[in-house]
Parts: structure tokens; C-alpha cells; sequence
């Protein structure tokens, strides 16, 4: 339940992060975002800018939030690289 808890409030931060960048205000209050299921994929790696390669732990993950959003976004840290 503590994992549980722990994805769910980095899901509602990268939504906030997302509405932020739209110009959405989507205050931190107002956010509910339910983890359904998830997998761990395990450690993706990516090149860096400086060409080191950086590991992340990788999910996929089934969840519900209130708000709707535009379909093919991408969320997450590794977004800008196809792992959104």
C-alpha cells in the first residue's frame, strides 16, 4: 500500500507539471488520482545530454484522475526521450 501511495502522488505531481506547462491551473487540493494496477517494467536506460546513460525504474500503470486529458500525451521524466 505505501508503493501504492507513493506512485500515486508522483502520477498527480506529473499531471500538475503538465497542466502548469499549458497554462492549467490544476491546485494541488483539487487533484484525485486512483492507482488501478501496475507493473514494474524494471530499469530503463536513455541517453543523457553528455552522453552518459541515465536508469530509471519504469511502470505501466492503470489509473484514473480527475481531469481530462488530451489523447498521446506524455508524462513523466523521460517524456522528451519516448518514455512518457
Amino acid at each position: 500500500i505505501e508503493r501504492v501511495a507513493f506512485l500515486e502522488q508522483i502520477v498527480a505531481d506529473h499531471l500538475i507539471e503538465f497542466c502548469n506547462g499549458i497554462g492549467f491551473g490544476f491546485p494541488r487540493n483539487q487533484r484525485k488520482v486512483t492507482l488501478y494496477d501496475y507493473r514494474t517494467l524494471g530499469k530503463i536506460k536513455y541517453p543523457n545530454n553528455d552522453l552518459h546513460e541515465i536508469r530509471f525504474e519504469a511502470f505501466d500503470i492503470i489509473y484514473e484522475a480527475n481531469i481530462a486529458l488530451p489523447d498521446y500525451i506524455g508524462l513523466g521524466k523521460g517524456k522528451s526521450k519516448g518514455f512518457g
